[in-house]
């Protein structure tokens, strides 16, 4: 069975008829899963159609190995730690800023400056149509739609299918002509973002549509870097709610700023540590300096006036008078 006549659950505000959008359409894959991690949901509705070895399941994620402890098997002496706190504690600082403003793990990096489109562009809609029964939580879901409309001008809209006319395993192509298709029947302006999402045997793809409009936001770069979040948030064990909805907040977040290069970040960082390991050595240098005088005096103090001769009291005596 096709698309025709199935059901949206009520949340599509679809219109039918005439409407040829301009724009631009496109789609992507994403990875599938490696194993079978623990659920991000407990239960999803059934799926009322089935290809031949279809096997409906969640988002996974995939959990990380186990840790031990590392035995110290030798003591630090002061100088030793001091020296290494200030190391760690600078470059945690720099790692952390270098990576709030560097390009992320695979999100690419937001290069271009973008402009909001006006208020009013898009005709407001609904956001989203759930075929599958994933979403539960609506506010949850739509707070991060509505996050990257208030920040782009464009209005987001997710639907969420496992296949594609009949197909668990779309190409691209079917994809963006399935969003190109879907748009033009949902919406009657250009401001407008459909997101296709589409999982089935273990993987997701997606399609999209973006409205001529829209297009001056929504370059390749923002494409790419929607699809790096959407890869980030897939395997993490979250709901299904609030992975979209962090996609779509952090796609926004991204490509309406400039991503800052962490390079002077680091140098400054490095510049930092080695100015401190420079006045750590130079305190060092002087305290095991005074600790040298003082032990000197304390020598000299201790021994008897009788061990000296005269000229020797005298030439000590004047030279510390000097000092003093």
């Amino acid at each position: 069975m096709g698309r025709a006549g199935r059901s949206s659950g009520g949340r599509s505000s679809g219109r039918s008829g005439g409407f040829s959008s301009g724009g631009r359409s496109g789609g992507f894959s994403g990875g599938g899963r490696s194993g079978r991690g623990s659920a991000s949901r407990q239960t999803r509705n059934s799926y009322p159609h089935h290809s031949p070895g279809y096997q409906p399941g969640y988002r996974r994620y995939r959990s990380g190995g186990s840790y031990g402890n590392a035995a110290i098997t030798s003591p630090f002496s002061a100088t030793t730690a001091v020296i290494l706190i200030v190391v760690v504690v600078i470059a945690l600082a720099f790692s952390a800023v270098a990576g709030n403003l560097g390009t992320g793990s695979n999100i690419p990096a937001s290069t271009a400056h973008r402009e909001a489109l006006p208020a009013g562009m898009a005709q407001q809609t609904d956001y989203y149509t759930d075929e599958l029964g994933w979403i539960t939580n609506r506010s949850e879901l739509t707070a991060g739609l509505k996050h990257f409309y208030q920040k782009t001008g464009i209005q987001p809209y997710l639907y969420i299918v496992d296949n594609i006319n009949g197909n668990y395993s779309p190409t691209i192509e079917q994809l963006s002509s399935f969003a190109r298709a879907t748009y033009n029947q949902l919406f009657t302006d250009e401001a407008h973002f459909l997101l296709v999402f589409q999982e089935a045997n273990g993987a997701y793809n997606c399609g999209y549509h973006i409205g001529d409009a829209a297009e001056s936001v929504l370059d390749d770069e923002a494409i790419s870097i929607l699809s790096g979040y959407i890869g980030r948030y897939y395997t993490q064990d979250i709901d299904d709610e609030q992975f979209f909805s962090y996609v779509f907040r952090d796609t926004a977040d991204r490509i309406m700023a400039v991503t800052r290069s962490p390079v002077p970040f680091v140098i400054g960082g490095i510049v930092l540590l080695l100015l401190v390991l420079v006045l750590f050595s130079w305190w060092k240098r002087a305290k095991a300096q005074r600790n040298r005088e003082a032990e000197q005096l304390e020598e000299i103090l201790r021994t008897p006036l009788e061990s000296f001769d005269d000229a020797d009291v005298e030439e000590r005596a004047k030279r510390y008078q000097d000092k003093d």
